[in-house]
């Protein structure tokens, strides 16, 4: 495994309108060297929230993307552009920091040919946000969301997935945890991030029927898209 301290790969989440995933990572593969996975999930913000951050739909389109470090700053500026409005919708994009990648990987993502010239651009970079996920058993996220924004949060986006295992429901800490979970992802700044996370712990942690798993990581750009 490569490690990230040296900045080479960085993670970029970008949150758009339902439909238009496929046509902004075709559009952005064109021109940089990227991996894509993209996912469905559902906008929890209320109407006025959601359209504070430009989410004017409920339904969206969550790509993630692992993406060379030089090219991030160009790659946000772009999003945050009105070229690519058409493209994308309205939405947010935000980068994450790396602590481990695959060398094979971080190889063929940087060697992409020539670079394009980077041109400066002011971006806050200070850790001012936080990527709060929350993974729990099914039917728990309307709850969830309810009890995060009574502890600051503005909303955020549920997503769909399944657990990995040998049997349909794994043991964790001692705790039978079902293949099916579903995540709520909730961008704040970072001064909210514990009181978020500890209210959330509090009423669906691990030894509740929820038997949520509660994590945070630091974001280091925000933009809106588009």
């Amino acid at each position: 495994m490569g490690n990230s301290t040296n900045g080479a790969i960085k993670g970029l989440v970008t949150i758009v309108d339902r439909g238009r995933g496929s046509s902004l990572t075709a559009l952005m593969n064109k021109r940089y060297s990227q991996i894509h996975i993209l996912t469905m999930g559902v906008g929890t913000a209320g109407s006025e929230i959601m359209a504070l951050l430009g989410l004017d739909s409920v339904e969206k389109d969550v790509i993630f993307s692992l993406v060379p470090a030089d090219v991030l700053p160009i790659i946000l500026t772009e999003l945050s552009g009105k070229k690519f409005l058409k493209s994308s919708g309205k939405g947010i994009a935000f980068s994450l920091r790396l602590t481990g990648i695959s060398s094979l990987v971080q190889a063929a993502l940087l060697e992409s040919g020539a670079r394009p010239e980077r041109k400066e651009t002011p971006m806050e970079t200070s850790d001012r946000y936080s990527l709060v996920l929350v993974v729990a058993e099914p039917g728990y996220t309307d709850k969830i969301v309810e009890t995060a924004r009574s502890a600051g949060a503005t909303g955020g986006t549920v997503l769909y997935g399944r657990g990995v295992g040998s049997h349909e429901s794994n043991h964790f800490l001692g705790i039978s945890i079902q293949a099916q979970r579903e995540i709520v992802a909730i961008v704040t700044p970072a001064k909210q991030r514990l009181e978020i996370m500890k209210a959330v712990n509090t009423q669906f942690g691990l030894r509740t029927d929820a038997k949520a798993m509660v994590l945070s990581l630091p974001v280091e750009d925000l933009v809106q898209v588009g």
